[in-house]
């Protein structure tokens, strides 16, 4: 017998039968990705969605890269994220470009490209302003989510802002409401009041805060019913008849523990801020929007972005640690947010490019690299005449706190004149203990190196050769494949040995800048020579020495060396890269990349590339073929200072 319910089965009214009206308000109750799918059920309702389709269309062409360059874009997207408004173009965003901050009604236009923005005298506000209301609105949501309320000055100093026309915190909230934003991009480096960087601090301060507390309070809890537990296993030891009253005592704790961070919220980050995966703070990006930027302390922004829940990239040009120069009436009073603590292993973050850093002797090195649980990439790029000092202490403090991950450490932009502006212990990054520390990481496979230092490792053969005898300092690495030691007297052997043994065993590509000083090139050819014989770095890929090359003094410019270890790296596969041999390889190497003006999807050229340029491991940034010429240039100039300088010391 069919069961009632299915007897009236047919007589139901299938969802093609509702009337259009009712189908739209169906779609306001689905995810956005299920429109496509009952769109595609039948040609009726595709048509019922159609209109439903094309604002979809719409939003991602218009939103899916958006930006700043317009403001009513802002304001737009505001007002769809908070429920004002259409909610379709904020669900589309993937990706957002901070170009400039305004300060005043009279910047609220459309930014140029090439033109500059001139100062103007309108102060009347623009017809997509944000009213106060709405901001105290989007600020109760926040102050809701890290479950605290902004001081009323603070707030009222937000709100005369929004009078004249900032647009910073506006930004600041949209990120942390946008619930699909995945990468966030700022050229502007500004810090100063009314920058977007400025209010975005404070609310990833804020966020901190409250997660820090929520781990102190879960960390309090937990030591109080250990505690518990000890004076239970006394007690019991003792005889107490009160054993099983205190045991369930100690239970309704836990249970209470549990129970309480069930209603407190765990995770006290916005929506937008836990879906962020790549930052990038300073992306160069050719126009006129790059100038202009006050050199401040940056430390603590950097630390605030490194927090973020899910990060997964970071690029940030300019770190600076000191506070000289700093103008406290340029941001925010943040009210005991601002704060630089890394708690150790509270970053996500696994991959680290910093462009620009100047290292001007603050404290808070190790505190920095021990913040990220599982730090697999780290490049450096210097290209500022300010010297970096404390590169040997930014090595080893990698070394030691992400020795168990690390996979690459890349140095860009030492390859002229190094002397004057990097700073190491003896050396322009690592000497010898800093080699030994590297060699025994279990996980690097990129490297860049520094021929001085080089030099410095191998011209000190005697302190070398103490620590070898010594059962504490001894180097317990310096074998080949089969586990025999070295032990030759001659001086060319010494060196090419120690050269052959100083990276680390699971290395796959290291990169040399800065040519050959203290040491006879034969010497250091021969290193690598024996290094690619040896049979101890089974991965190994690639080598480059293009930086470290020079013309022979007594052959022109044709003429140059490595050739042999060229052939040597043929015959065991390895990519040996000069400047004459550079194409064909066997193997693809891939370094991190900062990004720039190319990658600016609302840039000058729309995120598009030409076609065929490559990746100059030395400078860390893609340049024309063309320019690969420039080495030769390079090569021959040195080389010409050399021999003019051996030539004045013969006199």
């Amino acid at each position: 017998m069919v069961p009632e319910d299915l007897q009236h089965a047919g007589s139901c009214c299938p969802i093609q039968n509702l009337s259009p009206e009712l189908v739209l308000s169906i779609l306001d109750y689905l995810p956005f990705p299920a429109t496509l799918d009952l769109a595609c059920t039948c040609k009726q309702l595709e048509a019922t969605c159609q209109r439903t389709l094309e604002r979809h269309q719409d939003s991602y062409r218009r939103y899916r890269y958006a930006s700043d360059l317009d403001p009513g874009t802002v304001t737009t997207l505001l007002r769809s994220a908070f429920g004002q408004g259409d909610p379709i173009p904020a669900w589309h965003v993937r990706s957002f470009e901070v170009w400039r901050d305004r300060t005043a009604w009279s910047e609220w236009k459309t930014l140029d490209h090439h033109t500059p923005l001139l100062a103007g005298s309108d102060n009347q506000a623009s017809p997509s302003r944000v009213s106060n209301e709405d901001i105290r609105r989007y600020l109760y949501w926040f102050e809701e989510q890290v479950n605290e309320d902004f001081s009323f000055d603070l707030i009222g100093e937000i709100l005369a802002k929004n009078e004249r026309g900032f647009d910073g915190l506006l930004k600041a909230l949209l990120f942390a409401k946008l619930e699909n934003l995945h990468d966030l991009t700022f050229v502007t480096r500004s810090q100063e009041s009314g920058s977007c960087l400025s209010p975005l601090r404070l609310l990833l301060a804020a966020c901190i805060k409250k997660e820090d507390s929520e781990k102190a309070r879960k960390e309090a809890m937990e030591n109080s019913c250990k505690c518990e537990g000890c004076t239970e296993r006394r007690t019991i030891a003792g005889g107490n008849s009160d054993a099983g009253e205190r045991g369930s005592s100690r239970e309704s704790a836990l249970n209470d523990a549990e129970g309480s961070s069930e209603i407190v919220d765990n995770t006290p980050w916005p929506i937008g801020f836990r879906q962020i995966r790549r930052v990038a703070v300073g992306v160069q990006s050719g126009t006129w929007m790059d100038d202009g930027f006050k050199e401040v302390s940056s430390i603590r922004l950097f630390c605030h972005l490194l927090r973020i829940p899910d990060i997964d990239s970071i690029y940030f040009k300019g770190l600076r640690e000191c506070d000289e120069g700093f103008d406290p009436s340029d941001v925010i009073d943040y009210e005991g947010y601002d704060y630089r603590e890394m708690p150790k292993g509270s970053s996500s973050v696994k991959h680290m490019f910093l462009d620009g850093r100047v290292n001007d002797g603050a404290d808070g090195e190790n505190d920095l690299w021990k913040g990220p649980r599982q730090l697999l990439t780290v490049a450096l790029r210097h290209n500022s005449s300010e010297a970096y000092d404390g590169t040997t202490g930014t090595a080893n403090s990698l070394a030691r706190n992400q020795k168990q991950t690390l996979q690459s450490l890349m140095w860009y932009g030492y390859t002229k004149e190094y002397c004057g502006n990097i700073i190491g212990d003896r050396c322009a990054i690592l000497d010898n203990e800093e080699f030994d520390h590297f060699k025994r990481l279990p996980s690097m496979k990129q490297m860049s190196v520094c021929m001085y230092d080089i030099d410095g490792c191998v011209g000190r053969r005697d302190t070398y050769a103490r620590n070898r005898e010594d059962p504490v300092e001894g180097r317990d690495d310096d074998d080949d494949d089969q586990g025999n030691i070295y032990n030759e007297e001659d001086e060319e052997e010494f060196i090419a040995r120690r050269i052959a043994t100083m990276f680390p065993r699971s290395i796959e590509t290291i990169v040399f800048w800065d040519a050959v000083w203290l040491t006879d090139t034969r010497y250091f050819e021969l290193g690598i020579i024996k290094m690619l014989r040896s049979g101890r770095y089974k991965f190994l890929k690639s080598i480059f020495l293009e930086a470290a090359q020079e013309p022979s003094r007594r052959s022109d410019l044709g003429s140059l060396h490595y050739q042999a270890a060229v052939a040597a790296g043929r015959e065991v596969g390895v990519d040996v890269y000069t400047l004459s041999n550079y194409s064909g390889m066997q193997h693809t190497t891939t370094f991190v990349e900062a990004p720039d003006e190319y990658d600016l999807k609302t840039g000058i050229h729309s995120g598009l590339r030409p076609e065929g340029w490559i990746f100059d491991s030395y400078l860390g940034r893609r340049i024309p073929p063309e320019s690969r010429l420039a080495h030769y240039h390079s090569a021959k100039l040195r080389a010409d200072y050399r021999n003019e300088y051996a030539n004045r010391s013969t006199l």
